[in-house]
């Protein structure tokens, strides 16, 4: 038995943009291609790319940009809109799974009364197909212990998911399907979701946690000094692996005695038990990660009963005028 302690007062891939100084100037290019990308049935992947030509003396019509796939030059045209935002839309060969590719940019400059073309080579990147992929999380919130599922394709039942780095217990159904339960983080915050695989880790999203309660069987405890009386604590979703600790403090702490509480894993509910100690009145306050709190009263009376008047004892000292 532990006395309570005094309280305390869809598709979603990460868009990685690799930036690049070009030699020569304080021009840089940014790879906004992402280096892993879903492959379609189409075959078609749209590559981009922005930059940043700081020369005042640049002739802007003449900007072109181009890329080099695998030492085939394409023309790039600008993205609608954009003045610096270049795309092309690359037919890859069925039989291929990757690319490897660099961007050349063209402009002329103007030298007093002439100008003078420059040509800028970025760094080499790589391209790679995948076919695994997410394409949606069924809901962007819920609370602590709600199952969500996850679609896409080429799961695997190694495959993990983690909500801001916390693995969340996660189960197979199929190559095109995930579910995990939203593990015991603190509420009103949102995370970012990953699928962690053997092939490294996947952004998914984020996912907004929303406060659950804990509900119990009084809504007051009044109890005598060393009077014991059972408390039900109740949650609406099945409690993590490795169980839910249920955090229980007081105000009055030499008047409450009190186990350890911890839902098990996969169950709803625990029971636990209460011994009133020192005579007092104050409030018990029931939380854990994702919780909102819920206060219940307690009150712990004194049982001493006063000695009753026996007749029949015998009295040392009897008043003068009872004889």
């Amino acid at each position: 038995m532990l006395k309570i302690m005094k309280r305390k007062s869809f598709l979603n891939l990460p868009l990685f943009a690799t930036v690049g100084l070009l030699a020569g100037c304080g021009t840089t290019v940014s790879n906004l291609t992402p280096k892993q990308v879903p492959q379609n049935p189409s075959g078609i992947y749209a590559m981009s790319m922005s930059t940043h030509i700081p020369d005042a003396d640049v002739i802007r019509p003449t900007v072109e940009s181009r890329i080099v796939i695998d030492g085939q030059e394409h023309p790039m045209s600008l993205k609608p809109g954009s003045r610096n935002i270049y795309v092309y839309e690359y037919d890859m060969p069925e039989d291929q799974n990757e690319a490897k590719y660099y961007y050349l940019i063209n402009y002329d400059v103007l030298y007093g009364s002439k100008s003078k073309p420059k040509e800028l080579k970025s760094e080499l990147y790589e391209m790679q197909l995948i076919n695994r992929y997410v394409i949606t999380m069924d809901t962007s919130r819920a609370p602590v212990g709600a199952r969500i599922s996850i679609v896409g394709r080429g799961f695997t039942e190694f495959d993990k998911i983690a909500i801001n780095g916390v693995e969340a217990d996660t189960f197979f159904t199929s190559p095109n399907s995930l579910m995990f339960i939203v593990p015991s983080l603190e509420a009103n915050q949102s995370y970012p979701v990953s699928l962690i695989s053997g092939t490294g880790n996947m952004h998914i999203g984020s996912l907004r946690i929303d406060p659950s309660s804990i509900q119990v069987n009084q809504k007051k405890v009044e109890v005598a000094q060393g009077e014991k009386m059972i408390l039900l604590f109740q949650i609406d979703h099945d409690a993590p692996k490795r169980g839910l600790m249920i955090d229980v403090t007081t105000d009055v702490p030499d008047s409450v005695i009190m186990q350890e509480v911890i839902i098990p894993e996969g169950a709803r509910t625990v029971s636990a038990t209460i011994e009133g100690g020192e005579a007092g009145a104050g409030k018990l306050f029931i939380t854990a990660p994702g919780f909102k709190e819920t206060v219940v009263p307690v009150t712990v009376a004194d049982n001493y009963v006063p000695e009753q008047f026996n007749e029949d004892m015998e009295m040392d000292y009897v008043p003068q005028e009872i004889l």
